[in-house]
């Protein structure tokens, strides 16, 4: 992330880095462990083919993003997006640089 990124954290942000990071591979992988197809648990959902350490260690980037593009990512119908927001959260929830009321 480039120090104007820092700045500026948001939903399109890191949908367009994680879109990088995008594998015909990894998607593959994903296939064999997840169970989206009919019927399945994981019904629905959608992937892109992002290795997860990859989409934590993104999250980390992004940890000052605000609560309405936090809110935006959660509704995103893929995955990867969803996890990595989700870890953007308990990142924000860590961190001593949170005020207690965000944490709320």
């Amino acid at each position: 992330m480039t120090p104007s990124d820092a700045s500026q954290p948001t939903a399109e942000l890191i949908a367009a880095r994680l879109e990088t990071l995008r594998s015909p591979d990894e998607l593959e992988k994903y296939k064999g462990y997840f169970k989206f197809g009919p019927g399945d648990y994981g019904e629905g959902d959608t992937f892109m083919g992002v290795r997860m350490g990859q989409v934590f260690a993104l999250a980390k980037e992004f940890v000052a993003m605000p609560p309405m593009e936090i809110e935006t990512l959660l509704e995103s119908d893929l995955h990867e997006m969803r996890a990595g927001t989700l870890s953007i959260m308990d990142n924000q929830s860590r961190s001593n640089r949170t005020p207690e009321t965000r944490k709320k």
